[in-house]
C-alpha cells in the first residue's frame, strides 16, 4: 500500500547497479509460499488498487476488476490477443481521462506510463501492424489485377 500511495507523489525507478542480490527459488520458503498463496496475494493487491484508485475518486466499472487482476498484477499477464489489447487500451484511456477531469497533477506521468503498457503489450505480442497493412495492400492489388484482367 505504501507503495502506490508514494508512487503517486514521487517517481519510482529501478537503479541501474545491483544493490542487493536475491536468490529467489520455488523451494524456499518465500518461493513456495509465494507459489502457495498467489490467489490470495492477487486479491489482496487488487483491493489494494481499488482503494487506492477510489480514494482518489476514480470510478471504476465492474470490467475493471478484471483488467486490473490482470495486467497490473505483481507478475501482469501479457494481452493474448488485440480484442484484449483494445479493451485494455479501452480501460487505461477512460482512467486518463478522468485524471484530467480531476486535474491531477500526475496526469501527464501517467498517460506517459499507460502508453508504455500498451508499447510492451504491442512488442509481446508480436503484433506487426505494418505486415498486416503489407498484406492488405498486396491484397487489394491482387483485386484489381484480377479485376482489370476480367475486364478486359
Amino acid at each position: 500500500m505504501f507503495w502506490i500511495q508514494f508512487s503517486k507523489v514521487a517517481k519510482i525507478s529501478n537503479i541501474p547497479d545491483l544493490v542487493l542480490q536475491k536468490r529467489v527459488s520455488s523451494k524456499n520458503e518465500t518461493g513456495r509460499m509465494r507459489s502457495e498463496k498467489s490467489k490470495e496475494r492477487r486479491y489482496k493487491y487488487l483491493e489494494m488498487q481499488k482503494y487506492s484508485l477510489l480514494m482518489d475518486r476514480f470510478v471504476l466499472e465492474q470490467r475493471d476488476e478484471q483488467i486490473l487482476l490482470d495486467y497490473f498484477a505483481e507478475d501482469p499477464r501479457i494481452c493474448k490477443n488485440e480484442k484484449e489489447l483494445l479493451c485494455l487500451g479501452d480501460f487505461l484511456k477512460r482512467i486518463a481521462y478522468q485524471a484530467y477531469s480531476l486535474q491531477m497533477p500526475l496526469y501527464w506521468s501517467l498517460k506517459k506510463w499507460f502508453e508504455d503498457i500498451l508499447n510492451w503489450n504491442l512488442e509481446n505480442m508480436k503484433i506487426d501492424f505494418l505486415e498486416r497493412w503489407q498484406k492488405s495492400i498486396i491484397t487489394a492489388k491482387e483485386e484489381i489485377l484480377t479485376e482489370k484482367n476480367e475486364n478486359a
